[in-house]
């Protein structure tokens, strides 16, 4: 109790001004009241409801009341927790399953087929321009209207083809030096590429001759 009346005192040595005009302030209110009492009794007493002049009275409209907010706050002990011995955690140690790596399929590559190159049609019972020379060979000179055979002619190395009654031909041109050393053409024979026909060309009808088998 000596403590708080302590705090009190002091409390009061702090907020001297405060308190003193908020007794001011309380003792002119109590005045005011006790004066307007007076006047109502002495209007009745002096012939009830005659109307007198009213005495005027100085109310006070504003009481400055201060509310000290420094209250002094008792200081009631808090109470202290006493600690208790909690037994401390023991952490769990949590096993931690090596994860094994799941192995990933492994693409395997797909052989790609390599394309096969196609082979070029092979045109059956085609002769070359040199079997075509050996069977223009084969002819004798009377049936190619020659002096000699064939093959004791030079023959025109520029190799061309000609298409006759339907078929591809191979030309030979044979050609003899005469007594100044020019070539001279002896004549023009066509060899089918199936290798069944041999032609002379006629210089005279500008046609071509079909020649039996030599």
């Amino acid at each position: 109790m000596s403590d708080k009346k302590t705090e009190i005192l002091e409390w009061l040595e702090r907020n001297k001004k405060t308190v003193l005009i908020a007794g001011v302030s309380v003792i002119v209110l109590i005045v005011a009241v006790i004066v307007i009492v007076c006047v109502v009794n002495g209007k009745k007493k002096n012939g009830g409801d005659v109307a007198a002049t009213p005495t005027p009275v100085i109310i006070p409209t504003t009481v400055v009341t201060t509310i000290p907010t420094d209250v002094p706050k008792q200081n009631t002990p808090t109470p202290t927790a006493t600690p208790t011995n909690a037994p401390a955690a023991t952490p769990t140690s949590t096993p931690v399953a090596n994860a094994t790596p799941t192995p990933q399929p492994t693409a395997t590559p797909t052989a790609v087929p390599k394309a096969t190159p196609t082979p070029e049609p092979v045109e059956t019972g085609k002769i070359t321009y040199e079997e075509a020379k050996q069977i223009l060979y084969r002819y004798s000179k009377e049936t190619l209207g020659l002096k000699k055979d064939a093959r004791e002619y030079d023959i025109d190395p520029v190799q061309t083809t000609a298409l006759i009654n339907g078929s591809d031909c191979y030309c030979f041109t044979l050609l003899e030096k005469d007594s100044e050393g020019k070539l001279r053409n002896r004549g023009e024979y066509y060899i089918s590429d199936d290798g069944t026909a041999c032609y002379v060309f006629d210089s005279e009808s500008g046609s071509f001759v079909p020649l039996p088998l030599g």
